[in-house]
């Protein structure tokens, strides 16, 4: 109970929906939706969704930059 569960959701089509399908599926906190066609590349981008159905939009970033919003986010979750 006194955790979050953050998913990952590589996709290469219906990155949104299959994002949340499997964030309810997995009954997770937070999942972070991305398009598997870029994995490869220095930057990425992704969407925040949490449980609550609120989504973030980081925009195009290094992996690292993409790292630190995702932490980021789990610690608002941590501290509500």
């Amino acid at each position: 109970s006194h955790q979050v569960l953050v998913g990952f959701a590589a996709e290469t089509e219906n990155i949104i929906e299959n994002a949340i399908g499997k964030l309810k599926k997995k009954n997770l906190d937070m999942i972070v939706a991305n398009d598997a066609h870029v994995m490869r590349s220095s930057n990425n981008s992704a969407t925040l969704i949490k449980k609550d159905n609120s989504q973030i939009v980081t925009g195009e970033k290094s992996k690292k930059e993409l790292a630190l919003d995702i932490l980021n986010e789990t610690v608002k979750i941590i501290n509500k």
